[in-house]
């Protein structure tokens, strides 16, 4: 994720869960964010509507570089969950090297690794417990 990240959106952040996953309310949206598993990961939402396209691209300048794809995602429905309706997400994977690095981080922070190995060139899939909304169209 954005090296700027705390840097930037460290005013906003109104819940530091700790190093790799961060919660911030602005403007009456709220914005997730973790980076385990081999993926990026940053949730955005409303109470009462979706995200626009406007507001997605503003989250994803906060929270990646500009050379930095990143892309929604539409798992298998089998893989959908609900935990909030009006939820977008963005994903970018990570390379082998930021996750070992992610890792290691974890692991000086005396954090158990809950990923097990990950796969080395392949993009893995993220994780179930991270993909949403389990909305069938």
């Amino acid at each position: 994720m954005r090296a700027k990240f705390d840097e930037a959106l460290n005013s906003y952040c109104t819940e530091a869960i700790d190093e790799h996953n961060r919660h911030f309310i602005r403007k009456g949206m709220t914005v997730r964010t973790s980076d385990g598993g081999g993926w990026d990961h940053v949730s955005v939402s409303f109470k009462t509507r979706c995200p626009t396209w406007g507001e997605m691209c503003q989250v994803k300048n906060w929270c990646f570089e500009p050379h930095e794809a990143v892309m929604q995602l539409h798992p298998p429905e089998s893989d959908y969950r609900n935990f909030h309706e009006f939820s977008l997400h963005l994903w970018r994977p990570q390379t082998r090297s930021e996750i070992e690095a992610i890792r290691q981080q974890w692991e000086r922070d005396g954090d158990d690794w809950p990923y097990g190995d990950l796969p080395g060139a392949e993009i893995p899939l993220p994780p179930g417990s991270m993909v949403a909304p389990k909305v069938k169209p």
